[in-house]
């Protein structure tokens, strides 16, 4: 058989399994399964597979209670909401306070700079390149001299 004629059967059998097809469709369904053993086949799987299974109830009760004795274990001993909470808590302290720590001079400038802007680091008085026999009594042509050393 062509492979567009057995895609096209392959694709109805669920239906064909739920007595879902057109008249005219399960015909030619038909047509073809007599004639192609891969799609019969496929047929046998697919009918085994649409038998609607029942389950005794009290499997399904041992399920369900397997489930529900895992999952409330998982909550109270894994990583519950309780545990997202505290994460988030933390989270938060931990922005807020390294907010106010840089907004109240400790850290690094907070703010927004201009495009093109340049921002210039302060250095304390007590470094010893900017006293009087430091940077500071250097000519400009030591200072690029200087420059041009520390780049290379």
């Amino acid at each position: 058989m062509t492979e567009l004629a057995c895609r096209w059967v392959q694709d109805r059998l669920p239906d064909r399994a739920r007595d879902a097809l057109d008249i005219a469709d399960a015909a030619r369904l038909d047509q073809h399964l007599a004639t192609c053993d891969d799609c019969r086949a496929e047929s046998v799987v697919v009918n085994a597979l649409a038998v609607p299974v029942v389950v005794p109830a009290e499997v399904e009760a041992k399920v369900l209670g397997a489930i529900r004795a895992n999952v409330r274990s998982a909550v109270t001993n894994g990583f519950g909401i309780r545990h997202y909470g505290m994460a988030a808590t933390i989270a938060f302290a931990l922005l807020t306070g390294s907010i106010f720590w840089l907004q109240s001079g400790h850290g690094p400038p907070v703010g927004r700079t201009e495009p093109g802007a340049t921002t210039m680091l302060a250095l304390p008085d007590s470094d010893p390149l900017l006293q009087e026999a430091g940077l500071q009594s250097l000519s400009e042509d030591e200072l690029r001299t200087l420059l041009e050393e520390l780049e290379s």
